[in-house]
């Protein structure tokens, strides 16, 4: 099994936090320390008066030195003191995980940070509290160096203080807002099976109420992420909640919002209209049936339509009509289910003359679903060196990687929304070639596209794990 994550830090991390740690336990018993020393001071305070004359001592400043060899201590000095050695501390440790995720060198910035941090502690306990702010300034600064370097080395939407991180933290605040809205555009009625309302039995029964507001936010999230279905599955602790779209269609759905409907006719043919889409002629048929399929395909090539969509096309004279269609100028998008674009190819070859699909057919596309990562929770990660040679990816240049996490935005599961896997298909002319002549197998027609002419899922998903997007764990669960 693959390893995409190194669980333990290194050796040099784990000095330095223990360092850290030390610092901080220091930092604590000087404190005492000067506490000590300023109930001495108080104590010998009022001897001291009685053994001089009695004139009025001049009013001392406060932080000077007392007659007595005392330093006054201020509550709020001290409590500045210790918000800002925490902030040091946990900065460092911060520090240390982050750049072992990005490939930086954690043990010098490490290092940078800590010794920031001690040089302003040391000029605060030999001279005065106020030189809080030069600990402040001095990890400000090693901080603010370490993002640079940072903001060079990631990139452009894994960039710390940058307009578009900017953007990423407001989008964490109006969650519960955004489901509530939802939840008020949708009217959401739950109902048995008796049509009888989930709100009554809450009123009957509180120990319900509860679980009507949670079934009501599911629902709302299922729809603001645009799933077609949702799933319970009983986990180890409880259950699961899934929610399943179909991806392959809603693909079809934004590409034909990226043409120019104001200038091109596009007609749809599809089973059962699911989305709007605005200037889009739609028609609901079987396109299973021949018979059903003909009659309204012969009626929109009278109309000369920009481009017609299909759905599904399944069976010989369905799909013999629409590509004698783009064989004669005309343009059109269709689906096919098939294991792959080779075997899609394959399948239409199986119902259509071969030199009709060489003809007609100039890319094909498959997809497949993989779960995308939460981008309010996931955290960097650092793949193991044999991981990447096993993927071919050379090692001075991994990419970003990340793991999941778990908020509540995803509902602690560390995915959320889901993104394609796309192989691409192009039929350049030694796959029109190949298909012509007959006989054209899946390993041939790969052999003639070549690495310029087909895009593997594997291809992608390998890009889109070095972008940050998914996981090695989430491509191989769903390209096995």
């Amino acid at each position: 099994m693959l390893d995409s994550t190194s669980s333990a830090p290194p050796f040099a991390c784990r000095v330095r936090r223990g360092l850290a740690v030390f610092a901080a336990g220091l930092c604590l018993l000087l404190l005492v320390a000067l506490a000590e020393r300023e109930a001495i001071a108080q104590d010998a305070a009022p001897e001291a008066a009685l053994a001089q004359p009695a004139e009025q001592p001049s009013p001392q400043p406060a932080g000077q030195p007392t007659s007595a060899g005392g330093t006054y201590l201020s509550l709020a000095w001290l409590l500045l003191l210790i918000v800002s050695v925490g902030a040091w501390l946990y900065g460092t440790a911060w520090v240390c995980d982050d750049a072992r995720g990005v490939g930086l060198a954690a043990e010098r910035w490490t290092s940078m940070m800590l010794g920031a941090g001690l040089f302003g502690i040391l000029w605060v306990f030999l001279l005065h509290a106020a030189f809080v702010f030069l600990l402040l300034a001095g990890v400000g600064a090693t901080f603010a160096l370490y993002v640079r370097e940072r903001n060079r080395n990631v990139p452009e939407e894994f960039k710390l203080f940058s307009k578009r991180h900017a953007q990423k933290l407001a989008t964490k605040l109006p969650h519960r807002k955004e489901v509530a809205e939802e939840r008020e555009r949708l009217q959401i009625r739950l109902t048995n099976q008796d049509g009888r309302l989930l709100t009554d039995f809450a009123a009957e029964q509180p120990e319900l109420g509860e679980a009507a507001v949670v079934l009501t936010d599911l629902i709302a999230r299922a729809s603001l992420c645009q799933a077609h279905v949702v799933r319970l599955e009983r986990a180890a602790e409880g259950y699961v909640a899934r929610f399943s779209m179909d991806g392959v269609w809603q693909n079809v759905d934004a590409l034909v919002t990226e043409i120019d409907i104001y200038t091109t006719d596009v007609v749809v043919l599809e089973k059962k209209a699911e989305h709007e889409l605005s200037q889009v002629i739609r028609h609901e048929v079987d396109v299973t049936s021949a018979e059903a399929f003909q009659g309204v395909f012969e009626a929109i090539v009278r109309d000369e339509p920009g481009v017609i969509v299909v759905e599904g096309l399944a069976g010989g004279p369905q799909g013999r009509s629409l590509l004698e269609y783009v064989a004669g100028g005309g343009r059109a998008l269709a689906t096919v289910e098939a294991a792959g674009s080779v075997e899609a190819v394959l399948k239409v070859l199986a119902v259509v003359d071969a030199d009709l699909v060489s003809r007609a057919l100039s890319c094909v596309l498959n997809q497949r679903l993989v779960r995308k990562l939460c981008e309010h929770c996931k955290e960097p990660a650092e793949p193991s060196p044999s991981l990447l040679t096993k993927l071919g990816i050379n090692l001075k240049q991994p990419g970003t990687w990340f793991r999941p996490v778990g908020c509540e935005r995803c509902m602690k599961m560390g995915y959320l929304g889901r993104t394609a896997l796309f192989e691409m298909l192009i039929f350049n002319e030694p796959v029109r070639e190949l298909i012509a002549g007959g006989g054209a197998t899946a390993r041939a027609i790969k052999n003639a596209a070549g690495k310029a002419a087909l895009r593997t899922l594997r291809q992608d998903g390998i890009l889109k794990v070095r972008e940050g997007i998914t996981t090695v764990q989430e491509m191989r669960r769903v390209l096995r």
